[in-house]
């Protein structure tokens, strides 16, 4: 077996089954991770609780979902798939927080994973995952347009949209943010089960709706570059699904 670095501090890991830990900075990785020659890609039960306990500490800031509850979804899913690791914790763990109607962003979430761990995911893969895992399991929590526009706006309010409200407009930025989201969720209501959304990401739709009303409100401020960034997504994907809502809205709020 090749020298397996630790990326965190670069000291060599020191492999204990299917794990590796880091003599240096205590870290401790999944051995199928760090290398690829490694037979043992099931990881054996008494190690489940550990794996999603690491991917629910990264994401805990980004929503209040029981370590217990996604490892029962990890758990299924790997006796029937015969897959583990980060990539399933972390899909199974955002099939957890749709279930509660507080979906968390993938990007948001791979992210927070790298930045906790050092383990990198691929946002494609662990949304692949996600689906079959749904699928799998007959999970088909509904999609609630309403939960991805808070889970936006909660994004704008730690962006620099309300210090610019109140430092250059003198405005209350929580004031206008909350008539934001309730001119969202009428637009929301309106669009909700249209054929034209099915398959789309409900986090664009939800930026999208998020920006028509701030534009409708006379906003501009929340421009689509603020909420691509805010949602580490490219302006092109906000910008397209604004044409088809306002397309499909034809003629605006009444």
């Amino acid at each position: 077996m090749a020298e397996v670095s630790c990326p965190k501090c670069g000291a060599e890991l020191l492999a204990e089954g299917g794990l590796f830990t880091c003599p240096s900075c205590g870290a401790v990785y999944l051995r199928e991770e760090r290398d690829p020659s490694w037979p043992g890609s099931r990881l054996p039960r008494k190690k489940l609780p550990q794996v999603v306990y690491r991917i629910r500490s990264a994401a805990e800031r980004l929503a209040p979902v029981d370590a217990e509850h996604v490892g029962v979804i990890y758990s299924k899913y790997s006796e029937i798939s015969g897959r583990c690791g980060m990539e399933v914790a972390a899909a199974a763990l955002l099939v957890a927080s749709r279930q509660i109607g507080r979906p968390i962003a993938i990007s948001e979430l791979c992210r927070a994973i790298e930045d906790s761990v050092g383990v990198s995911l691929s946002k494609r893969r662990v949304a692949l995952t996600a689906a079959d895992m749904a699928r799998v399991l007959r999970i088909d929590p509904p999609v609630d347009l309403k939960d991805y526009v808070d889970l936006v706006m909660r994004r704008v309010y730690v962006s620099k949209v309300p210090s610019e409200l109140e430092e250059r407009y003198s405005l209350d930025p929580e004031r206008v943010l909350e008539r934001v989201r309730l001119r969202a969720y009428r637009i929301a209501s309106r669009i909700s089960g249209r054929p034209e959304l099915a398959g789309k990401s409900p986090l664009i739709t939800a930026a999208a709706v998020v920006y028509i009303a701030a534009r409708s409100l006379g906003l501009r401020m929340l421009t689509q570059r603020v909420l691509s960034e805010t949602l580490y997504t490219h302006p092109s994907a906000i910008r397209r699904r604004v044409r088809q809502l306002n397309s499909m809205l034809s003629g605006g709020l009444s």
